[in-house]
């Protein structure tokens, strides 16, 4: 199987460079506090996998908009479909990859700062889970738009 981690018909990502976190973001004690790093919108992508036994040096938040993936995080997996969001702390161990037959389509963000595990730890509290579903809203979407 030729798995992939991006290169998606259609996919739109930013990653911001390090140059910009270490001088922007890193001493600004606002920015500081919490930030994203990169964020991007996958459409049906098909064979997207991921696997990082050491998790993510920054945390990571997924949301499914259509066709159905599965995620693992932390020894715990579940299926994941349109509406539902999933969290991954960072430095946990994940997983998680596009159904071959009903390949989601993703908005994503990976975030850090001094409180960015303060608003994961909260969310998982709220979800009472790694993953959750979310009401589909335009406004939601409008807004990962913007971000582009």
């Amino acid at each position: 199987m030729n798995y992939k981690k991006d290169g998606f018909d259609g996919q739109r990502a930013i990653i911001l460079p390090k140059s910009i976190i270490n001088k922007v973001c890193l001493p600004d004690p606002i920015i500081n506090s919490c930030y994203i790093t990169a964020f991007g919108y996958y459409p049906k992508a098909k064979f997207h996998y991921r696997k990082r036994p050491n998790g993510s040096e920054q945390n990571i938040l997924i949301y499914c908009l259509e066709g159905t993936g599965k995620v693992s995080i932390a020894d715990k997996s579940s299926n994941v479909s349109p509406g539902e969001c999933f969290v991954i702390p960072c430095h946990l161990a994940h997983q998680y990859k596009s159904d071959e037959e009903s390949p989601w389509t993703i908005y994503w963000c990976h975030f850090k700062g001094e409180h960015s595990d303060d608003i994961v730890r909260a969310m998982l509290v709220k979800m009472s889970s790694y993953n959750s579903q979310i009401p589909f809203l335009d406004e939601r979407i409008q807004l990962f738009d913007k971000l582009y």
